[in-house]
């Protein structure tokens, strides 16, 4: 009931842009940060509504931006550039639509990559849709997302464990059939 009042009570003025954020364990970047990276974080995939059909909506992320309510609560919203949608299985990045509805609600959104498709030409790319490993804590204030040093390092590519001195191992077939796969000198681990 305290959230409901929240929402009528209309959000408090002075909206807050930001540049990424953690979402259902899922990172988004903005279109802009992500221009300056090696890894894609801004395709977006939202289903909605089209004339009579339900449809997806795929597009890059170009704000983020949370209203702030009375009593501690708030709402992220994504703003969103839409491509247009074409019926085939690649999508084009230079015609857009809906631009006059760009926002959706942050958790209603789900990531995607867009591949080039050297098939189709250079204004043409592949929706490549997977499943998230929701390896990001859904604790992490966005408040405090640019003000944090420990998220400032979080740039860097998720690996569990560092691997400093990698042996390689040929597989030999001959007539007696395969002889299994080990490394000299290191003792097997059951998992």
């Amino acid at each position: 009931m305290l959230a409901l009042h929240s929402l009528s009570c209309g959000p408090v003025p002075g909206p807050v842009s930001y540049t990424r954020c953690i979402v259902n364990g899922v990172r988004f970047h903005t279109k802009d940060r992500e221009s300056r990276r090696n890894t894609q974080n801004s395709g977006i995939v939202v289903e909605g509504n089209h004339l009579d059909d339900v449809i997806d909506f795929y597009g890059v992320l170009v704000d983020i931006i949370r209203l702030d309510y009375v009593r501690d609560k708030h709402v992220l919203l994504f703003k969103c550039e839409w491509f247009d949608v074409d019926k085939r299985k690649a999508r084009i990045v230079d015609r857009l639509w809906y631009s006059a509805d760009p926002y959706v609600l942050a958790n209603q959104a789900k990531q995607v990559f867009y591949i080039n498709d050297p098939k189709l030409g250079l204004n043409w790319r592949v929706v490549q849709r997977f499943n998230h490993r929701h390896i990001f804590s859904e604790d992490i204030d966005v408040t405090n997302i640019l003000d944090d040093p420990e998220m400032v390092h979080e740039d860097d590519a998720y690996q569990d464990e560092e691997l400093t001195n990698i042996q390689s191992t040929v597989l030999n077939v001959d007539g007696d059939g395969v002889r299994a796969l080990h490394r000299e000198g290191v003792i097997a681990e059951v998992v």
